[in-house]
């Protein structure tokens, strides 16, 4: 609950392949018998999880409580849509929907936030999880249980495509506020791929500068500030020390 007596919760979506990379590192580990790795930014008990949990009062709106086992994600992470798989689809007069197919189950997570009871809905998307979930915003259709619901945004590292800017732009109509954080310094070069543009701050949502692709989700101590303006930007205050979740 937030600072506003608000229910909210958030809800998070991956990057590209990253549902792949954790079966992997947890086979890998298993193989080695080694204990598991540490769980990642959009699981349940993970040290983001916590952070938004006890900072802003938010509550994670997952799939399922297994913190371990890879649960079917919202999208499938494949970079459909980007430019070489465009002249692929071309080439093969095959049609891509990963960005449809995946705004529709972030659609319904709307929905199960609105049907649950909740005030406020963040959405978090990593780098492509941002197109899905601007998709899915964009393409949202009037629903009278959506009346009273708060829907925010924040997307780090999601390249910038100029051929869906029209999607951020309709989805800003419906939302509380937007963040944007993208990458500087040396590990820029990540976020350019599969953008079609070399501009790294989102057309009309506030720009947070942050080092290294993907640390604002991992490496929190350094960024705690911009988390800090990020959610006073949408509306979210600080819980008091020692608040209730």
């Amino acid at each position: 609950m937030t600072t506003d007596g608000k229910r909210a919760c958030w809800i998070p979506v991956r990057g590209t392949w990253e549902t792949q990379y954790e079966a992997h590192d947890i086979a890998q580990a298993e193989a080695r018998g080694e204990a598991p790795p540490r769980l990642r930014w959009y699981r349940r008990g993970s040290t983001f999880c916590r952070f938004l949990a006890d900072t802003f009062g938010l509550e994670l709106l997952d799939f399922d409580d297994d913190a371990l086992t890879p649960n079917t994600p919202l999208w499938s992470g494949a970079l459909q849509g980007t430019l070489w798989q465009a002249v692929q689809g071309w080439m093969t007069r095959t049609k891509k929907t990963d960005w449809q197919a995946g705004g529709q189950r972030i659609q319904h997570q709307i929905r199960r936030a609105a049907k649950a009871g909740y005030e406020r809905v963040v959405i978090v998307a990593f780098s492509h999880g941002g197109q899905a979930a601007a998709h899915a915003l964009a393409t949202l259709p009037p629903h009278v249980g959506l009346k009273g619901v708060e829907i925010s945004l924040v997307t780090v590292d999601t390249p910038i495509r100029r051929n869906q800017q029209a999607w951020y732009d309709r989805a800003r109509k419906l939302l509380a506020g937007h963040v944007h954080f993208h990458t500087t310094g040396l590990k820029t070069w990540v976020r350019w791929t599969g953008a079609r543009s070399f501009r790294c701050e989102m057309r009309g949502a506030l720009n947070i500068p942050a080092p290294g692709h993907g640390d604002p989700l991992y490496d929190l101590a350094p960024h705690a500030t911009a988390w800090l303006r990020a959610f006073r930007h949408l509306g979210i205050e600080q819980l008091p020390a020692g608040g209730a979740r």
